[in-house]
C-alpha cells in the first residue's frame, strides 16, 4: 500500500531547518512570485512562491520533499513556520485519497495523541479527483498545521502549512490560501 508518513516531517523539519539552511543559504533559492514545478511520477503540478517567501528546493530535496517555502523574515532566525508541496505516485489502481489519508492520520495520531483535528471544505482544483483539508492544533512544540490532500489520476498530492505559534498561523493563513490558490495541475 502506498502511504507516506507526512507527519514524520513535523519531527524532522524543526530540528534540521536551521542547520541545513545555514549550510546552504543560497543554493536552490527563489523568492516570491516564482512558479515552482513539482514532479511526482507521471504527475506534475505547479505552485507560485508567495510574495515575501522563499522557495528553497535544495533544502526540500535534503528532506525528501519536492518543494519547501518559508518567510523571508525567517532566513536569519529560521523559526520553522513553513509550507511545502509534494506528491506520491500511485503504485496501483486501487490506491485512492481516502486510503492514503486514513493511513496517514492513523500514524499521525499514534505520534500525537492529544492533537485536535478539524476538517474544512475546499474547492477541488481543476484536474483533481478529490481533495480533503485538515487543520491540526494542540502540538506541544508548535501551534498547528493545515494539510491539504489531493488525488489526481496517478498521484496523491500534499500541501502543508505548519505554524510555530498562533500569531504566525493567523499572520500567514492568507498567504497560504493564496499559495494554494496558485496550484495548477500541469500533467496527469
Amino acid at each position: 500500500m502506498m502511504t507516506r508518513n507526512v507527519w514524520h516531517l513535523i519531527l524532522i523539519i524543526p530540528f534540521t531547518f536551521s542547520s541545513l539552511a545555514a549550510q546552504n543559504p543560497a543554493g536552490g533559492i527563489a523568492f516570491g512570485g516564482t512558479f515552482v514545478n513539482v514532479n511526482c511520477g507521471s504527475t506534475a503540478f505547479g505552485i507560485t512562491t508567495p510574495e515575501g517567501w522563499v522557495s528553497d528546493t535544495t533544502f526540500a530535496h535534503q528532506l525528501g520533499l519536492k518543494s519547501f517555502f518559508y518567510p523571508v523574515r525567517d532566513t536569519a532566525s529560521l523559526t520553522a513556520t513553513y509550507f511545502y508541496a509534494t506528491g506520491y505516485p500511485k503504485l496501483s489502481d486501487d490506491q485512492n485519497l481516502q486510503k492514503f489519508v486514513t493511513a496517514d492520520l492513523t500514524r499521525y495520531y499514534e505520534n500525537y495523541p492529544d492533537i485536535k483535528q478539524d476538517s474544512i471544505s475546499i474547492d477541488v482544483p481543476s484536474g483533481v479527483i478529490a481533495a480533503k483539508n485538515y487543520i491540526f492544533t494542540g502540538f506541544k512544540k508548535r501551534y498547528g498545521e493545515q494539510t491539504i490532500f489531493m488525488e489526481s489520476k496517478s498521484a496523491i498530492l500534499v500541501i502543508i502549512f505548519s505554524a510555530k505559534d498562533e500569531a504566525d498561523y493567523r499572520s500567514y493563513l492568507n498567504a497560504f490560501n493564496k499559495f494554494f490558490g496558485t496550484f495548477r495541475l500541469i500533467k496527469n
